[in-house]
């Protein structure tokens, strides 16, 4: 069965026109997936004997044109980039070459239905794969829930067995609306203006203690002691200088830096803050304090070895602390309560408010005065220091 050229150039250009009117009408992510829409124009090649034919598109050609070639026997189908083969049996072609347009519609309906299929699945597949992150999602956040939750057991056991320990802390947090006050009638304005972020620190410390974190808390403290006494060097200084002086008015503008960008200030050691903050007078002063109340066994060569070696120690909740056997690292929880490492953080807590508050004192001798006329004015009392410490204050300054 052998077809004229003319019956061959009439079909294949009549079903690419109707192809491509069809394709045409498609939505635009459907028609880049059609080959012999995007391809255009096309050369074409029709290899013909009596038994088949193989109708085989060149994409993307310069000019849209057919070659004939008659052939004994038709090669076999090859896949080869930027080529599209259709071939038929004489017989079928028969049977449709009177009927370009039929055959184009049909392929245009079996490509865009296994395109729409393809789009479904792709559609579904990215469903499943949103339901799998979806219930990763929730794997992760839940099992952390789940972690979080073990802080509950810690919470229980603390406030039952330590009550009366974690009812002076909390009270002493909720003092600072007084704290806030008395700073204002001193003139502590550095104390004043960083009170808000102190007391945060001991906050957050305290919540996190309570929970079982009690390395994170103790780093919390390091901050407070640190903030604290370089706003009382600055408070100090500014009291003991002229308010009209040059002096003054160089180190309040250095004060006021510090507070806006918080630059590192030298905290410990020679020429330090607690260096210039601990002359020779209150250095003895405060260790005799403690001597007669707190410590009797004060054992340190000066008061400001002391502090630093409470600050130093609690850098090691700050910075990296090195190597720990395993037993340690897995011990590290929230489901945990540890009376070893609550004691150690309840005693760094009191020592670290009780220098502060004391050296407070030390420079600023009104301090109690001050504080108990405006308590009197509030409910409740809640001393800044234990009254022993406050009358041998007030015996060593008289």
């Amino acid at each position: 069965m052998v077809f004229s050229d003319e019956e061959i150039v009439q079909f294949i250009t009549k079903y690419v026109a109707e192809y491509r009117r069809l394709a045409d009408a498609c939505e635009v992510d459907l028609k880049k997936e059609l080959k012999l829409y995007t391809g255009y124009p096309y050369k074409i090649t029709v290899l013909t004997s009596e038994k088949g034919t193989h109708v085989k598109y060149q994409l993307n050609a310069k000019n849209f044109e057919i070659e004939i070639k008659r052939v004994k026997e038709t090669p076999k189908l090859e896949n080869k980039a930027g080529y599209l083969v259709d071939a038929y049996a004489n017989i079928f072609l028969k049977r449709i070459i009177n009927q370009p347009e039929l055959k184009a519609r049909r392929d245009i309906d079996d490509e865009t239905a296994y395109e729409e299929h393809q789009t479904e699945e792709n559609e579904r597949a990215e469903i499943e794969w949103a339901k799998y992150e979806q219930e990763r999602f929730d794997d992760v956040v839940d099992g952390y829930d789940s972690y979080t939750k073990k802080a509950y057991i810690v919470q229980e056991k603390t406030f039952s067995d330590k009550r009366p320990e974690l009812y002076h802390i909390i009270q002493f947090i909720h003092n600072q609306h007084i704290v806030l006050e008395v700073y204002l009638h001193l003139g502590c304005l550095t104390l004043f203006d960083t009170l808000e972020e102190t007391m945060s620190d001991l906050e957050s410390s305290t919540f996190l203690a309570v929970h079982g974190k009690y390395e994170p808390a103790l780093g919390l403290l390091r901050r407070y002691l640190e903030t604290t006494l370089c706003s009382l060097f600055y408070d100090a200084e500014l009291f003991s200088l002229k308010p009209t002086s040059k002096s003054y008015a160089a180190l309040n503008s250095r004060k006021e830096k510090w507070l806006e960008k918080s630059f590192h200030m030298r905290f410990t050691g020679p020429d330090s803050v607690l260096d210039k903050l601990l002359d020779a007078d209150t250095d003895y002063s405060a260790i005799e304090t403690v001597k007669s109340t707190t410590i009797p066994t004060f054992s340190y060569s000066s008061f400001q070895s002391y502090i630093e070696s409470i600050y130093h120690h609690l850098s090691k909740y700050v910075h990296y602390g090195g190597k720990r056997d395993w037993a340690e690292i897995l011990r590290i929880d929230f489901q945990e309560f540890r009376e070893e490492r609550f004691k150690e953080w309840n005693s760094s807590f009191h020592q670290v408010v009780e220098i502060c508050n004391l050296l407070i004192l030390l420079k600023f001798p009104k301090l109690p005065e001050i504080y108990s006329q405006i308590q009197e004015k509030k409910s409740g009392e809640v001393p800044l220091l234990d009254e022993k410490q406050i009358r041998a204050v007030k015996n060593l300054t008289v």
